[in-house]
C-alpha cells in the first residue's frame, strides 16, 4: 500500500481496539435460540389434536407441516428448504466438488468426463 509505512498504527502491539469487548461467558444469539427451542412444553399436537409433551421446535415444525398440508405454499417451501437444503446444495454442485464422488479429468467438449 502506498504510504503505509508513514501511517502511525492506532494501537500498540497486544493492545485491543475494544478493551471492554464481549464479556467472558456471554452466550451468542444462536446458543440462546437453541436453548429456547429445546424447551419441552405440554401442548396439543397440531397434527393429531392430542395433548403431548413436545419441544418448542417440534411444535413449530408440526405447525408448519399442518399449514403445508392445508395448502400453504410458503410453509411447504420453508419445510423443503429446511429438510433438503444440504442435499440440494450437493446436487447443484459440479461433479468434481461433490463429496464422495471420484475425481474427474477434463475431456474434449461434448465428451463425458472420464473417471480417474
Amino acid at each position: 500500500m502506498p504510504g503505509y509505512k508513514d501511517v502511525k498504527l492506532r494501537w500498540q502491539s497486544g493492545e485491543s481496539g475494544n478493551p471492554a469487548g464481549r464479556p467472558k461467558g456471554s452466550r451468542n444469539r444462536a446458543t440462546v435460540t437453541r436453548e429456547w427451542l429445546a424447551l419441552t412444553i405440554r401442548t396439543t399436537n397440531p397434527l393429531t389434536g392430542q395433548e403431548e409433551s413436545l419441544s418448542i421446535e417440534e411444535v413449530i415444525t408440526l405447525s408448519m407441516v399442518r399449514k403445508a398440508v392445508e395448502g400453504s405454499t410458503p410453509a411447504y417451501v420453508a419445510l423443503m428448504d429446511s429438510a433438503c437444503a444440504d442435499r440440494q446444495r450437493i446436487a447443484d454442485a459440479p461433479a468434481k466438488n461433490r463429496p464422495g464422488e471420484p475425481p474427474t479429468r477434463p475431456n474434449e467438449p461434448g465428451e463425458p468426463p472420464a473417471r480417474l
